[in-house]
């Protein structure tokens, strides 16, 4: 295990380098860094912890491949564990320039010392990320609850709503936007905005929902969930670089498939995407990139709601 240690350091030291001497600069760079190390140790620790949780009797049938040999499950654990951390580890880079200190009584925004203008901490951006932060580990949590006990639909279909409320509070404190655009061939007749007032948050709150149950919906058939987390997190890449990096990365390590992510990863890929929209202030463009999840919502409306025999596996 030996080179999971000097690729972190070696990550820390190529950033820590590469800030030092574009430190004024926007950190997507190093933020970049840090995807790409995640997606290695991804790919290089999973093949080591599959056994351990084959004994520890997280495992299933792979009834798609001949002979159906058996596969460690919940390996999404390892997936959102590692890039929970890289988050962690990549608050100072991306705060660091902002870590100077002007002692009290100062009302500007930007102030002066050494003849280099800085600005005072974004309090409002740090506490975005850690609630983003706070939302992903309950999801990870609720995953790994699934993963363990088997939670019924009735019992978790609205959990992920409480893990949104970090990220719903931050909103309405920092930003608390609650009117939607009206498209161009509307707007003689509906004017250019409508304010929906309390109605938004609602709708953030059933994005957080519908989003990681969207994922979890599909999984069953190998390589799906995944799939369709990397497709959709390159979709909004170049919406919200630092947090899609390091999805991107991790989840391409889980190719080609030959373990089980589980129900921790589905709702950790999806928390992530319903995060990235409403932080990133697109909760609405993001439902675009989820047009194929809605369509199988909707097919699937007759099985949820016990109309339609749900075929057994």
């Amino acid at each position: 295990m030996g080179w999971l240690l000097n690729s972190f350091l070696f990550t820390i030291c190529v950033a820590v380098v590469d800030y030092m001497i574009n430190k004024n600069e926007h950190p997507l760079v190093v933020s970049l860094e840090f995807s790409i190390v995640s997606g290695f140790i991804t790919f290089k620790i999973i093949p080591v912890l599959s056994p351990f949780f084959i004994k520890a009797g997280f495992h299933g049938k792979d009834l798609n491949k001949p002979g159906n040999p058996l596969r460690a499950e919940a390996m999404g654990i390892v997936c959102s564990v590692i890039y929970i951390f890289s988050m962690f580890l990549f608050i100072p880079f991306s705060f660091y320039k902002y870590f100077i200190s002007f002692g009290s009584g100062k009302d500007t925004y930007e102030l002066l010392k050494d003849g280099e203008k800085y600005q005072l901490f974004p309090h409002n951006k740090l506490g975005e990320y850690l609630s983003a932060i706070l939302s992903l580990q309950s999801m990870v949590l609720l995953g790994i609850a699934d993963d363990l006990f088997d939670i019924r639909w009735r019992y978790k279909l609205f959990m992920p709503a409480l893990s949104a409320i970090p990220i719903l509070v931050v909103y309405y404190v920092d930003f608390n936007v609650t009117y939607v655009l009206v498209p161009v061939f509307l707007q003689s007749f509906l004017g250019g905005i409508i304010q929906i007032g309390w109605w938004y948050y609602l709708y953030m709150a059933a994005l957080s929902i519908f989003c990681p149950n969207s994922i979890n919906i599909i999984a069953g058939i190998n390589g799906v969930e995944v799939g369709q987390s990397i497709i959709i997190s390159l979709c909004i890449i170049i919406n919200d670089l630092f947090y899609v990096f390091r999805l991107s990365s991790t989840s391409i390590a889980l190719f080609p498939a030959s373990v089980f992510v589980g129900d921790t990863y589905c709702y950790f890929s999806g928390m992530i995407f319903a995060v990235v929209g409403i932080i990133g202030h697109f909760s609405k463009t993001i439902l675009l990139f989820f047009i194929p999840q809605i369509f199988n919502f909707i097919l699937s409306l007759p099985q949820l709601f016990g109309i339609v025999e749900c075929p057994s596996t």
